[in-house]
């Protein structure tokens, strides 16, 4: 029993880390995007819409399951 806290443990901690990572990401580029260095007409095109809405929604079943993982610790 021991050995599977552990590694839910060590699951959430990736998770967590990975989300962290891509949230400063997101944070840095809003901040480019703010400062004008970075094109916000760039980031509203259909295209990179498309991505966006697909990594949003990424990040939320990860925030998810990551939410779980540690629920259940």
């Amino acid at each position: 029993m021991h050995k599977n806290q552990s590694r839910t443990a060590r699951i959430a901690v990736v998770i967590g880390g990975f989300l962290i990572m891509v949230g400063m990401i997101l944070v840095g580029i809003s901040f480019l995007a703010l400062f004008r260095i970075l094109d916000p007409d760039l980031l509203i095109s259909q295209d990179f819409a498309k991505v966006f809405m697909l990594v949003l929604v990424i990040l939320g079943v990860l925030d998810l399951v990551s939410a779980l993982t540690l629920s259940l610790r």
